[in-house]
């Protein structure tokens, strides 16, 4: 199309394979993402070799309802820019620090080394399958928790946003309470401490947890403590 002159053609086409590339980046990029995307046209290339991951069905079902929900509270834009820094982290870490590799040599030995155990050579076929799966689950739970970490991230300027308000809301609170007979509660400062704790234990239990997660529950959780926030200032004890 570029050829021919036809730059509009060209323009669709490009943007196109853009999206194509976008989705492969976010699917732990082309050896993951593209196997997959090229089993989906019916073209199944086989497994992946270590140190990349194999993309469960499961996994993906789970990935792709997450990935909406990013994507339709964030945006594309923001849905890219999440995705493909999580990648690079996890490609950082599996791949190039060969964190991957040296798991897998820790736990597992390889055909060579069975080989040269004589009488040996099935000892251990039942556990170090268990143990190749369990590795593999830790290196998607990581990879998931990446990405919850970027989106975790761009929430982060908001924060002064509403905490620090908050804040000064109930420190405001507090003053005018000290110029008058109203009472400063210690059991609401006591439960609104507590709560912050529960929402914050809350919220990294929800970081890890294997389940797809819309990421407004970060705004969310964030107003809920700067509102505790407030009631906990707003009533700390007259005199210190």
């Amino acid at each position: 199309a570029w050829k021919a002159g036809d730059l509009e053609t060209a323009r669709e086409k490009q943007n196109f394979s853009q999206e194509v590339i976008n989705v492969i980046c976010r699917y732990r990029g082309n050896i993951v993402g593209g196997k997959r995307i090229m089993k989906l046209i019916g073209l199944d290339l086989g497994k992946n070799r270590t140190p990349f991951q194999n993309m469960t069905d499961a996994e993906e079902t789970a990935m792709k309802a997450e990935h909406r929900l990013v994507t339709s509270a964030l945006g594309q834009t923001s849905s890219d820019y999440v995705y493909s820094h999580a990648a690079d982290w996890y490609r950082t870490i599996a791949v190039d620090w060969e964190m991957h590799r040296t798991l897998e040599n820790m736990f597992i030995p390889t055909d060579e080394e069975r080989a040269r155990s004589k009488g040996l050579e099935e000892f251990g076929n039942y556990l170090f399958k268990y143990m190749h799966e369990r590795l593999e689950a830790f290196w998607r739970g990581l990879y998931m928790l990446f990405t919850r970490m970027w989106v975790l991230f761009l929430w982060l300027p908001f924060i002064p946003i509403v905490v620090f308000p908050a804040i000064n809301h109930g420190w405001q609170i507090r003053n005018i309470k000290r110029t008058n007979f109203d009472y400063a509660s210690p059991t609401k400062h006591i439960y609104a401490v507590a709560t912050i704790k529960a929402l914050l234990v809350i919220l990294l239990t929800l970081i890890v947890a294997p389940i797809p997660m819309t990421p407004l529950i970060y705004p969310a959780i964030l107003m809920i403590c700067g509102i505790l926030a407030s009631v906990s200032v707003a009533n700390i004890q007259k005199r210190l």
